[in-house]
């Protein structure tokens, strides 16, 4: 079955993920199917991101969440 999300969507890869590794993989196929807008960022990280990410990591996905939901991120 085929959905398609027209809402911005931003997939986070961790760099260094050898649990679920999404970079080289077919694992984010069908979210780069399915998404209509897509964005994707590599995070300098491992399969913990939350706790892991670096700051640039996270300056990362909040510059995402000001360019693509400015209602949402308040300046």
């Amino acid at each position: 079955m085929e959905v398609n999300w027209f809402c911005p969507f931003c997939f986070l890869h961790g760099a260094q993920d050898y649990t679920c590794e999404t970079i080289d993989s077919r694992l984010a196929e069908t979210v780069r199917r399915d998404c209509a807008d897509l964005n994707e960022v590599v995070v300098p990280c491992g399969h913990w991101m939350g706790p892991r990410a670096t700051r640039r990591g996270q300056c990362r996905a909040g510059k995402w969440l000001a360019v693509k939901m400015p209602d949402a991120w308040p300046a």
